[in-house]
């Protein structure tokens, strides 16, 4: 009998075992599919930001020299033929020139450090492409780059002609490039997603953040300081980019300003552009790591998933074994059914994330989440209701009790507000016209009891009533967010008052030639009301203003505001058709002006 049972327990344990590797092998790939996904997806869109970046870096380095350019040219014109002044140089934006006769010989030089004639020399000497620019009948303008004491340096060209037409001098200016990066590009690591890096067609570098690397060829330099290092991957990335004008890349390399570089993977994006007689490389390096921060946080989310999933597959398998033959079987259909709806949930899922970005998961939580809170607000309520039915004679308990009710019940209607809100369809709003002058004095009445003194809220407009088409439910969460967004701008300043007013009025003729007309009929398109929000705020730069409506976008703090109450006015908008402008001027306040379609009372 001993044996039976220790043979079945075996067996017992034997599939338990089996069940275990095979739903969590299938759970594996299933995650491995949907990382794959995600991470083909992130490192597309992590190489297009780093392309932007080469162009805002090339685009910089470019304007830079240009602008040195016609500094230089002014100056050439201004001193007419003459020895130009520290005063008239830095005016120009330039640290140093040069006058130098075609035979390379200084007649003078101007800086603010005050370099001898023999250091002038030196830096001439350096400059292989300035015989050539010489002898050339074409103006360059700019040599080829070069270095000099461990800094690299490009030279502006401007030459200088007699009466005659004979060539007197070359003005000569050199430009410190690594100056150029600590000025126009270094602070920009943020904007850029990585940092710059600047090299000649000798793969040796002009640019780059830490300052002991330039003039380093980018391997064979940093082997004799690093011979332990591997430099395969910076092998790779060097044919890679002697190979094409432009491309993108995947790589590993080091931090160079740490004292024992640690190897790292880096993701790096390129393009060559000509400078003059120079043709120099610019790409932006980024922390790999750092770029698929997101990969990570969403491999995490499906591991806690996953995890939760292979616990409820070991307890529904331990209680399986647990009872009899027949509870078995329906055990065994439940855990199947259940597998089969979760394998199916699973498939929507990878769906949705092949066409929403990390903004739609979020939303998809937020909606799961509410929809929970709304079956435990649900019980409590309709409890709640009976305890007062059942307790009449203590008026006490009562007032408890319907205070209860009261907050249960804003909070199913806040549930119902995001659930109809994150909802494709909308067959279940009641849609009917409304006199909207009517519906903002309620909503006045409702809201200013809960304003602060210093803060009013007024309504200046029509006092006819006024009809448009759609959903109670849907102006009163239009209203409120708009109210709410010019309460909070007011309470941001520091004497934190301010006033709100509210109207109702006919739309110009002006502002109708500027509404779109598609979706109207022409002979309706007179018939447009404004819905305006006016507040005493702060007032908003037009960065801000063009952001405002984006989900999540947000001036407050994790504390203070999601950045959804504005998005939510602009999808209710775009559901009716409606159209919203904004004006706002610092230190003078906003206003929200939505363009409705007026209707007759009937409709």
């Amino acid at each position: 009998m001993k044996v039976k049972i220790k043979a079945m327990v075996n067996r017992h344990i034997n599939r338990f075992i089996a069940i275990f590797f095979v739903i969590g092998l299938a759970l594996f790939i299933i995650l491995g599919l949907v990382v794959y996904r995600f991470q083909k997806e992130d490192v597309s869109l992590d190489h297009e930001q780093l392309n932007q970046s080469v162009k805002y870096v090339m685009g910089t380095i470019k304007s830079t020299i240009e602008s040195n350019q016609k500094s230089l040219r002014l100056i050439a014109e201004e001193t007419q033929n003459q020895s130009p002044t520290i005063e008239l140089v830095k005016k120009e934006g330039l640290s140093t020139v040069f006058v130098v006769t075609p035979e390379k010989k200084v007649v003078s030089s101007v800086s603010e450090q005050n370099e001898s004639k023999e250091t002038v020399e030196k830096q001439l000497s350096e400059d292989k492409t300035f015989d050539q620019f010489v002898k050339d009948d074409k103006d360059y303008n700019s040599g080829e780059a070069y270095f000099l004491n461990g800094t690299s340096y490009i030279d502006l060209y401007q030459k200088v002609y007699d009466e005659s037409g004979n060539l007197m001098f070359i003005f000569v200016a050199p430009i410190d490039l690594e100056k150029m990066y600590l000025t126009d590009l270094a602070s920009d690591g943020d904007r850029l997603k990585g940092y710059a890096v600047v090299k000649n067609q000798q793969m040796e570098l002009l640019m780059h953040p830490v300052s002991k690397q330039i003039g380093m060829h980018i391997i064979r330099d940093r082997k004799k300081e690093h011979p332990t290092l591997d430099f395969s991957g910076l092998e790779k990335l060097e044919k890679e980019q002697l190979s094409n004008n432009s491309g993108r890349q995947i790589y590993y390399s080091y931090w160079w300003s740490d004292k024992n570089p640690k190897k790292i993977l880096k993701i790096s994006a390129f393009e060559w552009m000509d400078l003059g007689l120079t043709r120099i490389i610019v790409s932006i390096d980024a922390d790999y790591m750092q770029q698929s921060e997101g990969i990570i946080m969403i491999s995490i989310f499906f591991m806690i998933i996953l995890s939760f999933t292979a616990l409820i597959t070991v307890v529904l398998y331990l209680l399986r074994g647990m009872k009899s033959r027949q509870q078995t079987i329906l055990n065994e259909r439940k855990i199947a059914k259940e597998k089969e709806e979760y394998q199916e949930k699973i498939r929507g899922y990878e769906r949705e994330v092949y066409q929403y970005n990390k903004v739609a998961i979020t939303g998809l939580l937020t909606t799961s989440i509410v929809h929970d809170m709304n079956n435990f607000l649900t019980p409590i309520v309709g409890m709640a209701e009976m305890l007062i039915e059942e307790n009449e004679e203590n008026p006490a308990l009562v007032s408890d009790l319907s205070e209860i009710v009261e907050e249960a019940t804003r909070g199913q209607k806040m549930v119902r507000n995001i659930m109809r809100f994150s909802r494709k369809k909308t067959g279940n709003t009641e849609v009917k016209a409304i006199n909207i002058v009517e519906k903002i004095q309620d909503e006045i009445a409702l809201l200013k009891f809960g304003f602060k003194h210093h803060i009013t809220l007024k309504y200046i407009g029509e006092e006819a009533p006024i009809y448009v088409l759609a959903d109670e439910q849907d102006l009163t969460v239009l209203m409120d967010n708009l109210i709410t967004n010019a309460y909070q701008a007011i309470s941001s300043m520091p004497k934190k008052d301010g006033e709100i007013f509210l109207s109702v009025r006919k739309a110009t003729p002006e502002e109708l030639e500027t509404l779109p007309k598609t979706g109207f009929p022409s002979i309706m398109v007179s018939d447009f009301i404004v819905l305006s929000v006016t507040d005493t705020g702060p007032g908003m730069p037009k960065e801000i203003v063009d952001n405002i409506f984006a989900p999540f976008f947000t001036t407050k703090t994790s504390e203070e505001g999601t950045g959804l109450g504005l998005f939510v006015v602009s999808a209710l908008a775009e559901k009716y058709d409606w159209t919203i402008r904004v004006t706002s001027e610092l230190s003078t306040g906003s206003t929200f002006s939505i363009f409705m379609l007026q209707v007759k009372e009937k409709e």
